[in-house]
């Protein structure tokens, strides 16, 4: 595993690590018609980019959670992009009660070995809006990762 992709799985480990509530029973769209100002973060090693976005006003309408902060149970900007993995994957995606996508990861582990790989060994956890370490997100963007 090179060097970038240890800080990619660093950025997507189980929320848990930095205090997030029942992070594995979250699951919300990470659909980008949800989404504003996204930019890549990274590739993995099978090419899927993982992205961090803002949520945008109609994710905020939706839900409090779009855009609220990590202490307050709220959903994380960043991972993997629906349509992403809709066009590589289209059995790994669902639609919401609203009508967003989201991913569904047992098949998206089933489907991706290198996405298996990460989430069965621990060192990560990818899920619809994909709860990310945001501790080492701000350690990573203030300091040399």
């Amino acid at each position: 595993m090179n060097n970038l992709t240890r800080v990619i799985v660093a950025f997507i480990m189980i929320a848990s690590t930095s205090g997030a509530q029942n992070t594995l029973n979250v699951e919300y769209s990470s659909d980008n018609r949800l989404m504003k100002n996204v930019v890549t973060v990274g590739v993995l090693e099978n090419d899927m980019v993982i992205h961090g976005w803002e949520w945008n006003d109609i994710a905020k309408a939706l839900d409090i959670k779009y855009g609220a902060p990590e202490e307050d149970g709220g959903y994380l900007p960043a991972g993997l992009i629906a349509q992403d993995v809709q066009a590589r994957y289209p059995d790994a995606i669902e639609v919401d009660n609203n009508g967003y996508l989201k991913i569904i990861l047992p098949v998206l582990m089933e489907r991706d070995e290198i996405i298996a790989s990460l989430v069965l060994s621990g060192d990560a956890s990818i899920i619809a809006g994909n709860w990310l370490a945001m501790r080492f997100l701000r350690d990573c963007f203030t300091a040399d990762c």
